[in-house]
């Protein structure tokens, strides 16, 4: 019974090492749409590059939030409503999406 269970579990591994060293397994794809050995190339796309790695830092942290600037945009337009769950939740965007933002209720760094 014991040698036969290893006769079975050998089977299996020797089909599987046979199987992966073919070339089409160990090249694969590039599933993105550009990628960065053919990239780069232009001015724009060094400068789009750039873009893509410093746009977070413009993302507002405000309170701790994490949210992008792009929530700000669409809080006061008819696209979406601010804030989340209740009116407690992100406030300065709720007082966005009616239209009642001022200094003392916006989202200022505390």
């Amino acid at each position: 019974m014991n040698n036969q269970l290893k006769k079975w579990a050998v089977i299996p591994v020797l089909a599987m090492i046979a199987w992966s060293c073919q070339d089409d397994f160990l090249e694969t794809d590039p599933k993105a749409i550009q990628i960065e050995s053919n990239y780069f190339k232009s001015p724009q796309e060094v400068f789009n590059g750039v873009v893509a790695a410093y746009d977070p830092l413009a993302w507002e942290g405000a309170r701790g939030s994490g949210y992008c600037t792009f929530a700000s945009f669409v809080a006061a337009s008819d696209e979406a409503y601010g804030g989340g769950g209740s009116l407690s939740d992100v406030p300065h965007l709720n007082t966005m999406d009616d239209f009642s933002i001022d200094a003392a209720n916006g989202p200022q760094q505390d």
